[in-house]
C-alpha cells in the first residue's frame, strides 16, 4: 500500500509531457536535475507496474550516460515501511559507421 516511486534525471536530460500507462503526480526541477514522483494507493501481490516516459538531451552526447537508480517506498501487509531500488539504466548514443571489408587492410 502507499507505493511511491522516485525517478530522478540528470540536468542534460529533460522528460518530454508524453507518458505512458500513469502520468507522474508530480515533477520538481532543480539544480542537479528533474525528480518524477509516482504514487500507487496500492498494488496486489504479484502485480506490477510499469512507468515510461520520453526523454530529450539537452546536448548532443556521444558514449553513456548513467541514469540514477529509481527508488521507491511501501507500506507492508504488517504497516511497516520497505524501500527499494531499481537497476541502473545506461544509455548509449552516437554515431554508428558501417565498416566495410578491406578498408584499412593493406
Amino acid at each position: 500500500k502507499d507505493v511511491t516511486v522516485v525517478d530522478t534525471l540528470p540536468k542534460i536530460i529533460k522528460p518530454k509531457t508524453t507518458f505512458g500507462t500513469l502520468p507522474p503526480s508530480g515533477v520538481e526541477r532543480g539544480d542537479k536535475g528533474t525528480r518524477m514522483m509516482w504514487k500507487v494507493p496500492e498494488l496486489l501481490a504479484g502485480e506490477e507496474r510499469i512507468f515510461s516516459y520520453d526523454v530529450e538531451a539537452q546536448l548532443k552526447v556521444i558514449g553513456e550516460i548513467a541514469l540514477p537508480k529509481a527508488v521507491g517506498k511501501y507500506k507492508t501487509g504488517k504497516n511497516r515501511t520497505a524501500n527499494f531500488r531499481s537497476n541502473k539504466v545506461i544509455l548509449f548514443s552516437g554515431v554508428v559507421e558501417k565498416v566495410k571489408k578491406g578498408l584499412g587492410k593493406e
